[in-house]
């Protein structure tokens, strides 16, 4: 298994040295620009070790290494420091106090790489409340991955690991080679949806509790969940709240009192960039699911740009067959999943709206398929100026 490594700098040029470094290196790279997403980061994924530079405008080192030892699932993670010769002496002062190595300015990628092996040898187990052996196992199916992420962080926070999986074929070969206590399947996927997904189970006399997760939610949708075999549902956007109150019904055995306190304890808010009032793009979903790795970031952004070229394609037909009125329902579909990671609220919305109106009236539809298409064109362009 791949070591974890958390490097936190204010300084993006360094980011991506030291991030591509530490790759190179067969490293799992983590990334925080600030203390908040540091301890944040920290606290869900427990890295093996910690990267940080000292002092800097916007990271007090001195103050971040106090809350990470202050709490118990990060105290043990040990922690490298950065710094300039004329930061020496605050920094033997760090380490003095609360632990840890530094290593000073100007040094060689060998001195680093030797320093991070020696913190993550000396200690290979992070300390973590709870033993992974105690805690239930729940498989996330969606075939967007910021979405499989993002409840894995909601997850991450309780009692509870996660296995993700990218689509139904997929869940299938994981059930057969894992132990699994719940199931959150999404109904909207390609290839093969929810629906035939959760037939096969039935077929496999899978005794595994279900819940489907979609955009779409109303009694006709419930009604049809529990018909289909699925033990409730969850309206999508997912929030931890939400999540949570549904696998208390199934699984309350593994809501103890110590699991609701670390939950409570590891929010961190993160700030949201501020967007112009005449601009279609917010990325903060984006930066705070995908934890800053920059290969997820870009593989999103690719495949919601490749997105929004298919659905301008299909809005330059003429006619549409019922084939291409099923994938056009899919592609918006998925305009709505991703859009949450790269859009405001106001276009998630407005997105909404047309993907009700093509499954109830296609003529409504395709009569203001106009005005949609002038959105998807400038969102285009506005998504040029993101520097992924």
């Amino acid at each position: 298994m791949k070591k974890k490594i958390l490097i936190v700098d204010s300084n993006f040029t360094n980011l991506k040295i030291l991030g591509k470094y530490f790759s190179e290196q067969s490293f799992t790279v983590l990334v925080a620009i600030t203390a908040e997403q540091a301890i944040k980061i920290a606290q869900v994924k427990i890295p093996d070790v910690i990267l940080s530079v000292v002092m800097t405008p916007i990271i007090d080192s001195e103050q971040l290494n106090k809350a990470l030892k202050n709490k118990k699932q990060t105290k043990a993670i040990p922690t490298l420091f950065i710094a300039d010769k004329k930061n020496k002496k605050k920094v033997e002062l760090i380490c003095l106090k609360s632990g840890g190595d530094y290593l000073l300015k100007p040094h060689t990628s060998k001195e680093l790489l030797n320093k991070v092996n020696k913190l993550t040898e000396s200690n290979k187990k992070a300390t973590k409340i709870i033993s992974n052996n105690n805690r239930a196992t729940i498989m996330v199916v969606d075939d967007i991955e910021l979405n499989r992420n993002l409840i894995e962080d909601f997850l991450s926070n309780g009692p509870f690991k996660t296995i993700k999986s990218s689509g139904g074929k997929d869940s299938i070969k994981k059930i057969k080679e894992k132990k699994i206590d719940l199931i959150l399947l999404d109904i909207e996927m390609p290839v093969m949806n929810g629906w035939k997904t959760i037939e096969l189970y039935k077929e496999m006399k899978l005794k595994i509790p279900v819940l489907a997760m979609s955009a779409h939610y109303d009694k006709n949708f419930e009604e049809k969940c529990i018909q289909s075999g699925f033990k409730g549902n969850i309206s999508k956007p997912i929030n931890r709240s939400k999540l949570n109150n549904s696998l208390k019904k199934l699984l309350p055995g593994a809501f103890t009192k110590e699991s609701t306190e670390l939950s409570k304890k590891i929010t961190v808010g993160i700030k949201k960039k501020k967007v112009k009032s005449n601009s279609y793009i917010d990325i903060s979903n984006l930066l705070r699911t995908s934890a800053n790795d920059l290969k997820l970031q870009t593989r999103t952004f690719n495949k919601f740009f490749e997105n929004i070229n298919e659905l301008e394609h299909h809005f330059t037909l003429q006619k549409l067959s019922a084939l291409t009125v099923e994938k056009l329902r899919r592609q918006l579909h998925s305009f709505v999943n991703l859009a949450h990671y790269f859009c405001t609220p106001e276009v998630v919305k407005k997105a909404k709206k047309e993907e009700i109106q093509l499954k109830n009236n296609l003529a409504v539809f395709w009569k203001n398929k106009a005005r949609f298409a002038l959105l998807l064109r400038d969102i285009k362009n506005q998504l040029k100026d993101v520097k992924i």
